[in-house]
């Protein structure tokens, strides 16, 4: 039997930082825009999180405000 493949190249911790890229650096989005994927997110909330912010950045070209995302 073969060894089940690792869906997630990263650790958890670092994909938390990549989500904390994402809401803070619009240099970030501009850069990973058409690599990083919400799928690419091993825990539910951050994959849902980072989607928030990827369409936002989408429509608007840049972050939402933390007031919007509250």
């Amino acid at each position: 039997m073969e060894a089940e493949e690792k869906k997630f190249t990263y650790d958890a911790e670092f994909q938390t930082k990549i989500l904390g890229c994402l809401l803070k650096l619009d240099s970030f989005n501009i850069r990973t825009k058409d690599t990083l994927k919400p799928e690419y997110f091993e825990k539910e909330g951050e994959a849902i999180f980072s989607k928030i912010i990827m369409d936002y950045f989408a429509k608007y070209g840049s972050r939402p405000d933390t007031i919007i995302i509250r």
